[in-house]
């Protein structure tokens, strides 16, 4: 009989839920993180605790996911790495992502400001790269229980910061201002209108996914109020990418149960249901909604006029912001300048430090290659759900319908340390597992 080796004898001691386990708690100390900056308020370890989580999924990850893949292969699951990255094209997408974002910034001098990120966002090389590792963690090491646990409690804490801006805007009249940054956990109220979209979205899939009544309307109302809230936080590009995330999610559940899913048009029913409800309830939300409406109009009117294009308010000028990026790209087409290093730049030339386009942004900062990988990376977790479409279980649903709403907004949204990661969790989620690689227990 063959002696085992001293690391296959460590593995055996190593049970799968243990690192599935590990993986849940990273998870979820991100995904309550609203909860920390409500305690944690006015201080400054508020700041250190969001970095500390993108930190320790890098670190923590990095090392059970290694732990993963050669138990893996110990167990007689996996016969070498390479089989692994070639039944996983998305990964090796991913990693390659990753590869190139650590090689130009080397190019690039790593400066400081590259590396950490600057003294706003902090959302340097470091942050980027636990946010692959957020993908690969919620994609290989969350069992379908764990991922609604995952859920539920993004959902639960949502709600929470749901309430609190309703009340505030409702019965306050803003007066605690909770969408911002000194009260909440996000910077801005654009980066507040992406936590809500996914939101929404994921109270929306598990409304569909639902088998019991009462949790259906327990999804439903939650649907409906998350709308609502967004609808007053006035984030149009967000409440455009929810048209888009429905709209999805009605295709992706027919294509993938083979026929019509008719319990997806509710969710349109309850939009618009929300959107009239808000229109008749409050006069200074109806002048909202019929301002953005019109502003919507005009920019679509001066974006197809060329003369005119620049004229377009686009939200935070951004005709002019992605105009600049382009040109930065194209200073330094294959190596980018590093992230947030044109930002001074770009404020002066434009008045913002971001472009507001995530895709556009990674090629300013990281070069065109990266950009490119990044985009086939996430298109390949797209198309492997719908090749393996007779696989996708209801997680899968939820993570690839919130996920495409995010990269809608994405098309007019910056990355940020505390509302990507969601995204990459997101994106996780979605990923079909292939058979050998699903947990001895359950999927």
């Amino acid at each position: 009989m063959k002696e085992k080796k001293c690391y296959e004898v460590i593995l055996e001691c190593i049970r799968y839920d243990i690192l599935e386990s590990i993986a849940l708690i990273l998870l979820l100390l991100f995904t309550i993180n609203p909860f920390a900056k409500v305690f944690l308020h006015e201080s400054k370890t508020e700041f250190w605790y969001m970095h500390q989580c993108n930190e320790a999924v890098l670190k923590i990850g990095v090392i059970i996911m290694f732990l993963y893949i050669f138990k893996l292969k110990t167990d007689g699951r996996l016969f070498t790495v390479k089989e692994f990255l070639k039944k996983n094209v998305a990964v090796v997408a991913f990693l390659m992502f990753g590869i190139l974002m650590i090689v130009t910034t080397l190019l690039n001098g790593a400066p400081q400001i590259a590396v950490i990120g600057d003294y706003y966002r902090g959302e340097g090389l470091i942050v980027f790269l636990s946010y692959i590792v957020y993908f690969l963690l919620a994609a290989f090491l969350l069992t379908e229980n764990k991922k609604s646990i995952i859920i539920n409690a993004f959902l639960v804490t949502s709600l929470f910061v749901g309430i609190v801006i309703f009340v505030d805007y409702a019965f306050f009249d803003q007066k605690y201002n909770y969408a911002m940054a000194d009260n909440m956990v996000f910077s801005q109220f654009n980066h507040l209108g992406y936590y809500l979209l996914m939101s929404i979205m994921f109270f929306g899939m598990m409304f569909v996914n639902a088998k019991k009544v009462f949790l259906k309307i327990a999804y439903l109302c939650g649907f409906m109020f998350m709308t609502v809230v967004l609808i007053m936080n006035d984030t149009w590009g967000c409440q455009l990418a929810l048209f888009v995330g429905v709209i999805f999610a009605i295709i992706v559940c027919s294509i993938g149960k083979s026929k019509f899913q008719p319990i997806t048009l509710v969710l349109v029913v309850a939009v618009l249901v929300s959107y009239l409800g808000t229109y008749f309830a409050s006069d200074k939300l109806k002048m909202r909604i019929e301002a953005n409406f019109v502003q919507q109009s005009h920019d679509t009117s001066a974006l197809l006029n060329e003369e005119n294009a620049e004229k377009a308010t686009t939200g935070t000028a951004r005709i002019a912001l992605w105009k600049h990026a382009f040109e930065y790209t194209m200073e330094r087409p294959l190596t980018g300048h590093g992230s947030d290093v044109t930002g001074r730049r770009l404020m002066k030339e434009a008045g913002n430090d971001r472009c507001h386009c995530e895709y556009l942004n990674y090629a300013v900062s990281f070069g065109i290659p990266a950009a490119i990988v990044y985009i086939v990376a996430v298109f390949m977790v797209f198309l492997r759900g719908l090749k393996k479409k007779k696989q996708l279980t209801d997680m899968n649903y939820a993570g690839l319908c919130v996920a495409f709403t995010y990269l809608a907004s994405a098309l007019v949204g910056n990355t940020m340390y505390y509302t990507a990661p969601f995204l990459f969790i997101a994106l996780g989620m979605g990923y079909v597992k292939n058979r050998e690689m699903n947990a001895v227990r359950e999927i």
